[in-house]
C-alpha cells in the first residue's frame, strides 16, 4: 500500500488517489512490498528550474526530480511505512514534454510519477544496463496502470 501526500494541484486527470496508484505500480514492478509513503510536489518552471540548478547544477527546467529522505533500502520501524522521500514534477514542463512527443499528458505525468518513484528506491539510467533495467521497468508500469 502507497500513501501520498501532494502538495500544488493536480493536472487533469491525476488526482491524488491516481498518483498513489502509480506509485504502488512502480514498487510493486520493482518487487517492493509493504506499506510506503511519498511526497510530490507539483510546482511551477521556475521553482523547479531553481531545484534543478541547487541541486544538480543544471540550470534549466526539468520534468521531475526526485529526492529520497535516507538511504535506499531503508527499513521502517514495525507498522509504520518506509518513507521514500519527495518527487518534485513540474505539470506545465510534462505538458510541453508530452505536445511535442505526440503523446497524452496522463501517460506523460503518469511516466513521471513512475520515474520518480523508481528513483527513489534506488534505480538510475546513468549507464546503458541500468537505464535499459529502469526504462524496462517504467514500461512494464505503464502498462500494469493502463497507461500504454
Amino acid at each position: 500500500m502507497v500513501t501520498a501526500d501532494v502538495s500544488g494541484r493536480p493536472s487533469a486527470g491525476m488526482s491524488r488517489k491516481t498518483i498513489a496508484k502509480l506509485a504502488e505500480i512502480a514498487l510493486k514492478r520493482a518487487h517492493r512490498n509493504g506499506r510506503h509513503h511519498l511526497s510530490v510536489s507539483l510546482v511551477g518552471p521556475a521553482e523547479i528550474a531553481r531545484l534543478n540548478r541547487r541541486f544538480l547544477g543544471h540550470d534549466r527546467v526539468t520534468d521531475v526530480l526526485s529526492f529520497g529522505y535516507g538511504p535506499k533500502g531503508a527499513v521502517a520501524p514495525p507498522g509504520a511505512p518506509v518513507e521514500l522521500g519527495e518527487i518534485v514534477i513540474c505539470p506545465e514542463q510534462v505538458r510541453r514534454q508530452a505536445r511535442r512527443l505526440g503523446r497524452p499528458f496522463r501517460l506523460e505525468f503518469g511516466l513521471m510519477v513512475i520515474h520518480g518513484v523508481l528513483h527513489l528506491i534506488g534505480f538510475d539510467h546513468d549507464t546503458p544496463r541500468r537505464e535499459a533495467l529502469m526504462f524496462g521497468l517504467q514500461q512494464d508500469a505503464l502498462v500494469m496502470a493502463g497507461l500504454l
